[in-house]
């Protein structure tokens, strides 16, 4: 189970014209590739190199097939897929990739992981040191 550490703060806020009091988890520092590689080394017991031609396959293939219309899904993970978002014309004709606004990558957690969420212990901190 993992743990988080939120923090209280109070912060003014625009549509009530007043200060209010905002629970926030605290986050520390974006993770690298280096520092995933690392990890993921120490977890597997696999080499440095080994690891990070590993993880760079698995992304390079993510990239390819998504990119290629692919929906992957990762039992522990969940699914990736890209999304689109077009306009809606009235006339069959006018429909189609022109019409095509936002392209994004989208993710639904797997049940695994939102359950962990759910189960991550919540610990508020006063002071942060």
């Amino acid at each position: 189970m993992g743990k988080v550490f939120i923090k209280v703060q109070q912060q003014y806020f625009r549509p009530e014209d007043k200060d209010m009091w905002f629970t926030k988890s605290i986050t520390y520092t974006k993770i690298g590739f280096d520092t995933l590689v690392k990890h993921v080394s120490a977890d597997s017991g696999m080499s440095e190199a080994a690891c990070e031609g590993a993880i760079r396959s698995i992304m390079k293939q993510v990239e390819e097939m998504v990119l290629n219309g692919h929906t992957i899904y990762i039992k522990q993970l969940g699914t990736l897929k890209m999304g689109i978002s077009a306009k809606a014309p009235l006339d069959r004709e006018e429909a189609g990739a022109k019409q095509i606004h936002r392209r994004r990558l989208l993710y639904y957690p797997s049940t695994i992981i939102k359950d962990e969420i759910e189960n991550t212990e919540l610990q508020c901190v006063t002071k942060l040191s």
